[in-house]
């Protein structure tokens, strides 16, 4: 027997002092780590047939100082969910901030919290169906017009705005309602009607709309979109 071999165990005995030597510089880096923690959260999804929630990996969510004037990309963070549907942002100044969180196609929840915080489950909607690499911009819309015959100085138009979604979201939509934002108009909420595969809404007036809201209502989520009315007229050679 070689007397001059140390069993395993006396390996073990002479790492422990140096294993005590690093020890708190670990644990003290870890709660440092823990308690850097600004805002943290977790981001589920809701199943359209199951009704059911699940973790919702690799969403992107977007943290930026809140009331800031103007965009300002040096403070904008970025952080995306884990497998479990985590996320974590780390540093953040304490005060008020606004959270993006993606749901699809450039469409995001948006709140604003205070940090240091941990957030309450965000729930997205259901996704809607995935359209091919060709379609740049899932809602589109057109706008056109016609003369009447008035008996005043003034010409009277009819002026038709229509909203044009993809056939494999239609079955998804429930309605799709048009807000025009002038004194004029009464009710200013009206409801579109489907006509040839768009959702149309026509009015009687001397002219067009600087800017038109359009709210498109999902079964599980409401999309508000601007629709530059008298651009689109301008941009189609047709602005009254």
């Amino acid at each position: 027997m070689n007397r001059n071999k140390r069993p395993p165990w006396c390996a073990i005995v002479l790492l422990l002092p140096l294993l005590s030597l690093f020890a708190p510089h670990a644990r003290a880096e870890l709660r440092l780590r823990k308690e850097d923690v600004s805002l943290s959260g977790t981001v589920r999804r809701l199943d359209r047939e199951t009704e059911r929630e699940s973790p919702a990996p690799g969403v992107e969510v977007l943290a930026e100082p809140a009331g800031d004037d103007g965009f300002d990309s040096t403070k904008l963070r970025r952080a995306k969910t884990d497998l479990y549907g985590k996320f974590a942002f780390y540093g953040l100044a304490p005060g008020t901030w606004r959270l993006r969180i993606l749901k699809q196609y450039g469409r995001y929840i948006t709140r604003e919290v205070r940090a240091p915080r941990r957030l309450k489950p965000i729930v997205l909607p259901p996704l809607l169906p995935a359209l091919p690499d060709s379609v740049e911009t899932p809602v589109s819309f057109d706008a056109d017009y016609r003369e009447l015959q008035s008996d005043s100085d003034r010409k009277l138009f009819t002026f038709t705005l229509r909203t044009e979604i993809p056939p494999p979201w239609q079955p998804h939509v429930d309605s799709v309602v048009y807000f025009f934002n002038h004194p004029t108009f009464n009710p200013r909420y009206r409801q579109a009607e489907f006509v040839d595969s768009g959702y149309t809404m026509s009015y009687k007036g001397w002219g067009c709309l600087e800017n038109v809201v359009v709210f498109v209502h999902f079964k599980h989520d409401v999309w508000d979109l601007d629709l530059a009315h008298c651009d689109l007229l301008r941009r189609k050679g047709e602005a009254r």
